[in-house]
């Protein structure tokens, strides 16, 4: 999953306009507040895509950090928690946080290289 993120941010998997557009309504995802985005700093840009069925609750999406340091893809799929999706949310958010403060604080980020277009307000 990872690797299929970097692909769409690279544009390497589809032309240019989907991928822009691919990010753009990951941008804009309104489900899953509580995961990834749960404990990054407020505005921070995510752009990710969650799931959620009998069991299974998962996050993806690329991280923006902060001061110009890149960018960092995160996957984190789950399952076999029935009725305890606030729980695994709280785990997916301490885990965006955990590899937030990593790349922050070690400023050692693996870039992802690529054009983003200004519409989807991925620095």
């Amino acid at each position: 999953m990872n690797l299929l993120l970097e692909k769409v941010y690279k544009k390497e998997i589809l032309d240019r306009e989907s991928c822009d557009l691919i990010l753009s309504i990951m941008l804009q995802c309104q489900t899953g507040e509580g995961r990834i985005k749960g404990e990054l700093p407020p505005g921070t840009p995510v752009a990710h895509k969650t799931g959620t069925i009998a069991g299974t609750v998962n996050d993806v999406g690329i991280i923006t950090l902060p001061e110009g340091l890149g960018h960092v893809s995160l996957t984190v799929f789950t399952k076999g928690f029935e009725d305890e999706t606030e729980y695994v949310e709280k785990i997916i958010a301490e885990i965006a946080r955990l590899v937030y403060d990593f790349f922050f604080f070690a400023g050692d980020v693996p870039q992802i290289t690529g054009d983003v277009p200004p519409s989807t307000t991925l620095h």
